[in-house]
């Protein structure tokens, strides 16, 4: 949907490759967060806050930024002229598509 509306391009690639490592980086230590909760135990006793929270955190802020750049906010989307999507088929729906016919 980026790449119709001219949000996106193949120069952009870099970028959503960034999101999805920060994004399964989120997932791992939001998984951990859940496991142990928000806060944990060192070996001398002491509460302190789960490292995995720090990481999900840093994570969601990551995301946050790369998703403010392509628009992917109610906000972000007000500042984004994007066009009139093109009635031509994007190559990366097509690929998807390929062998789902019958």
């Amino acid at each position: 949907m980026l790449a119709r509306y001219g949000v996106m391009t193949e120069l952009d690639a870099g970028a959503v490759a960034r999101y999805a490592v920060v994004w399964c980086r989120w997932l791992d230590a939001e998984t951990e967060v859940k496991k142990r909760g928000p806060v944990v135990k060192t070996t001398s006793d002491n509460v302190i806050q789960n490292p995995f929270l720090a990481v999900a955190n840093k994570c969601m802020y990551q995301m946050a930024q790369i998703e403010s750049e392509f628009g992917l906010t109610p906000s972000a989307r007000s500042r984004i002229r994007m066009e009139e999507p093109a009635d031509t088929v994007d190559p990366f729906e097509e690929f998807l598509n390929r062998g789902k016919e019958t």
